[in-house]
């Protein structure tokens, strides 16, 4: 009996000395619409040369802009130099990502691909690797040479990041968005950059092309024309907003006019390096930046985005589709040719429902 009991109590020990099992550390299958967007806290590490090895501390900061269905994500990250770091070795930088999420593990992955702001030439990207918490509060992981640790955060002050709606925002306060002008059509494009309260957008800076071409890869977009102009006079080459035109991109041999209706300057799928290429505008269907110069003081309001590259349908600042706001201008301009208006407005209310 006694041996039997013994027996008892030592399985009952065994058993209970198991570690319980990952899925039941981790809180079950994580939930991607739980998942915060904004993340900071630090990376510690270090990088070897052939003379000495140098500790590594930064503070970073990242923005997921968007999460697949199977987990893949996409962002843009930041790192600034910590209280805790040398200042020699105090290092600056943006860039976008792509990464995953895996349901099941709850591990997060996530390697840059394109920079926005490299501080130094050569400068590689660390691949990143943690575990989304039971809580979705903090993120621990390691690199090659590190570890690092986040915690979710309301809003980061990033000096660029992608929102929701697949706009870029710069720390100037601009804003600017790819959107499709179906029909082509360079009065069409200007016309629904202003509806919006923008324009096409102006790149008169190495910085901005920089942010506005990783954007676009990060997008997945190929091609994109933007508000530089030579319509008027071949050759001469103008902004749409009037500002100086002093900082190109040209590709070598661009612009080359190579037909007489290549008179708008666009990103271009030849160049991969966000080399510059002259264009015709034409085509069914017309990627075109649209920028704004405030942002937050004049972009469509949430929910009420623009067409987008996509191909899904938006909507006006004012909610309103353009067939609408092209009807009520038509009513306002009829004047007195409509006594009471009745006909365009069944028109405009027609297109409502």
């Amino acid at each position: 009996m006694k041996k039997i009991v013994m027996f008892f109590i030592c399985m009952v020990l065994a058993v209970s000395s198991v570690p319980a099992s990952s899925s039941e550390n981790r809180g079950g299958t994580i939930d991607f619409n739980k998942i915060p967007r904004n993340w900071v806290g630090e990376y510690d590490g270090h990088t070897s040369n052939s003379n000495n090895t140098v500790v590594v501390r930064r503070n970073y900061a990242i923005h997921i802009n968007e999460i697949d269905p199977d987990g893949k994500i996409t962002g843009t990250a930041e790192f600034s130099p910590s209280d805790k770091a040398p200042a020699q070795y105090g290092l600056s930088g943006a860039y976008y990502f792509g990464g995953s999420i895996d349901a099941e593990s709850r591990e997060i992955r996530i390697q840059g691909n394109e920079w926005d702001s490299n501080p130094i030439d050569n400068f590689s990207f660390i691949r990143l690797e943690g575990t989304i918490d039971d809580e979705y509060r903090t993120i621990q992981g390691r690199s090659e040479n590190g570890i690092w640790y986040m915690e979710a955060s309301d809003k980061v002050d990033m000096s660029m990041y992608v929102d929701d709606d697949n706009v870029l925002h710069l720390n100037n306060g601009h804003g600017y968005k790819l959107v499709e002008i179906e029909g082509g059509g360079w009065d069409r494009a200007q016309n629904y950059c202003k509806k919006s309260r923008g324009h096409i957008a102006t790149i008169t800076s190495q910085e901005e092309n920089d942010a506005v071409y990783g954007y676009l890869r990060m997008i997945g977009a190929k091609n994109a024309y933007f508000g530089l102009t030579d319509a008027g006079e071949e050759g001469t080459w103008k902004w749409v907003t009037g500002e100086e035109f002093s900082y190109s991109n040209w590709a070598s041999g661009e612009p080359n006019g190579e037909n007489e209706k290549e008179d708008y300057a666009m990103f271009y799928e030849k160049y991969e390096d966000g080399k510059w290429n002259d264009g015709d505008f034409i085509g069914d269907s017309v990627p075109v930046l649209c920028e704004w110069d405030d942002y937050e003081g004049s972009h469509p309001g949430q929910g009420d985005s623009d067409e987008t590259a996509d191909g899904q349908q938006g909507r006006n600042p004012d909610g309103e589709s353009e067939e609408v706001e092209e009807a009520e201008e038509a009513e306002e301009e009829s004047g007195d040719e409509n006594d009471d208006g009745s006909t365009l407005r069944n028109l405009i209310e027609q297109i409502r429902h």
